[in-house]
């Protein structure tokens, strides 16, 4: 499994322990070491094309990862953008933070209800659990890949939807397989066996 992981630059000069706690145990449970994104761009000092050059890495990275997960504790508006990018791309998502509503109030993410966004507070000392915990169910929730041959009627229909709808042909799909899902009782009876 394919981990991005975005956090901070100052959460990994001010709790490097944790943040290497947190990298161990997405390499543990993931089973590959994950591509690591510090929001470290410097718009002041680093040339236009050292920035677009750092974007675009992300931008692959986030794209090629089954799973995204943020430390949050020093939110930033790039960790927000990596948030929505990758619940807009059907991503699951951990957001990791430290600090609990009373030192701060209610944490704004924590309010979003996706079901591919999870939210937890954590300690050093249980944040292995936590990443072992959404690993498992991310492997759940993540998207197969799978060929679909199709007649020309229905390529035609999806060319037409796909330009009225402003969505991809593929998303079409998966949302009239969705909505028969939901519908099928016969299949409901089935998962409750």
């Amino acid at each position: 499994m394919k981990v991005y992981f975005t956090s901070s630059g100052q959460f990994y000069k001010e709790d490097k322990p944790l943040f290497e706690a947190i990298t161990k145990s997405l390499e543990k449970y993931a089973g590959k070491k994950p591509y690591i994104a510090l929001g470290d761009i410097n718009y002041e000092k680093d040339t236009e094309q050292d920035i677009v050059t750092a974007v675009q890495k992300m931008e692959k990275q986030l794209k090629d990862a089954d799973v995204v997960v943020t430390e949050n504790t020093y939110s930033k508006a790039g960790i927000g953008f990596d948030i929505a990018t990758a619940l807009n791309l059907k991503k699951p998502v951990l957001v990791l933070d430290q600090k609990k509503e009373s030192e701060r109030g209610p944490h704004p993410i924590n309010k979003l209800k996706y079901k591919l966004l999870s939210y937890k507070n954590y300690h050093q000392a249980d944040v292995e659990q936590v990443i072992k915990t959404f690993l498992q169910n991310a492997k759940q929730q993540i998207d197969t890949k799978f060929i679909l041959i199709i007649s020309p009627q229905i390529e035609k229909y999806l060319e037409w939807a796909g330009d009225t709808r402003r969505m991809h042909k593929a998303q079409i799909v998966r949302q009239a397989v969705e909505d028969m899902i939901d519908k099928d009782k016969e299949y409901k009876n089935y998962l409750k066996v």
